[in-house]
């Protein structure tokens, strides 16, 4: 589904555009509801936008006169009471009311900025710099920003509550150049490779180098190779040997058309002279199923003839699935579930065949 969900209608504050990102996590029971209420409703899609569309045109047709900024606070309160989950949401009415609404937990990041007479919002602040804009604003978790000519104004629709941002923003989706929750996306990629390189004790680097699966593990691999040295004093180098050749993202794309070893090589290239014989640490934002990475080291295999490949993971073990926009893979899918050990992981990635749905098709996310 293409955002802006457009909402026709022949008077002018009930027309409206609604955007999204997030996932609403009891969708299945509202549509139950909204099927079952005896109006003889029916969905053109399966997503949750059509369902928060009807929501906001059943409460603005309830209303017989353009609805005040208490009004639009009265609405979105009773929207949060029902829809349960992460959500940013962009509304904008054929009069040019725009509302900007953030989920009580601030589960995912979004943005505004107000330039000269014009208000511009995304769901990263790197989006809005691009524009040459620099004062920029994080909408507050619980909250909406409302606009409307040269008027903006920020009204609160639940309480302050402790905020449960997404880690996997910082980890994997965000680009590096944005914050999130006041804290460079960036600046917490490479803190997550000098803590990964703590643990780590190599007595010599001199056949070793280490590189990044692109391009969100870059700033992991520059904190890991700052943190690791050897007993002769002598820093772990770093080449990327590794090169991403397009901008496809296999954890959220549909790909089912092709095998996972071909995803692989359509989304990376290799430059084998900088690791033929010798041991490669390689270094990954996460490992969620660990499909990718099966295939991963079987293409570095066939054309780097390493000697060794270590691999290691900056983000914590995955091992429970998430259901506010992430979309993971069930319990049973996740390769840290069950409280495998390490070594249990490294195992499974080794010498554990590949599924024939992960030879054929997958939709879940993987290892980047």
């Amino acid at each position: 589904l293409s955002h802006p969900y457009l909402r026709a209608h022949n008077r002018m504050w009930k027309e409206f555009a609604l955007a999204f990102n997030g996932n609403i996590t009891n969708g299945e029971e509202i549509k139950k509801e909204m099927l079952n209420c005896g109006r003889d409703y029916y969905l053109k899609t399966d997503g949750d936008t059509e369902l928060m569309r009807i929501f906001f045109a059943r409460e603005l047709g309830s209303l017989d006169r353009k609805p005040s900024q208490k009004d639009y606070v009265t609405i979105i309160r009773e929207f949060a009471e029902k829809f349960d989950g992460a959500y940013c949401l962009m509304f904008l009415n054929a009069v040019g009311e725009l509302l900007l609404v953030r989920d009580p937990l601030g589960i995912h990041p979004l943005f505004y900025a107000i330039h000269q007479d014009t208000l511009v919002a995304a769901s990263e602040d790197s989006a809005i710099r691009a524009l040459g804009i620099d004062e920029i604003q994080e909408v507050e978790p619980g909250s909406i920003v409302y606009c409307h000519g040269d008027k903006v104004s920020v009204h609160r629709f639940a309480p302050r509550q402790r905020t449960k941002m997404c880690i996997f923003e910082h980890i994997y989706f965000m680009n590096a150049a944005s914050t999130f929750g006041g804290r460079s996306v960036q600046r917490a990629r490479v803190h997550l490779g000098r803590n990964l390189a703590r643990d780590e004790q190599i007595a010599d680097v001199s056949n070793m180098v280490t590189g990044p699966v692109p391009g969100t593990a870059i700033g992991m691999c520059d904190g890991y190779q700052h943190g690791i040295f050897d007993e002769r004093g002598q820093y772990l180098p770093r080449y990327d040997a590794l090169v991403k050749v397009n901008e496809s993202r296999s954890f959220i794309a549909d790909f089912s058309f092709l095998p996972r070893d071909q995803i692989i090589r359509n989304k990376f290239d290799l430059t084998p002279d900088y690791l033929r014989s010798r041991e490669w640490m390689l270094i990954d934002d996460s490992i969620v199923r660990g499909s990718t990475s099966r295939q991963l080291f079987k293409y570095v295999r066939q054309v780097c003839k390493a000697k060794k490949i270590h691999m290691r993971s900056a983000a914590a073990p995955i091992r429970f699935p998430c259901f506010y926009g992430i979309n993971m893979p069930t319990l049973q899918e996740l390769i840290a579930s069950n409280h495998k050990s390490v070594e249990q992981i490294r195992h499974c990635l080794l010498y554990t065949s590949p599924s024939p749905r992960d030879r054929t098709r997958s939709r879940m996310p993987s290892s980047a």
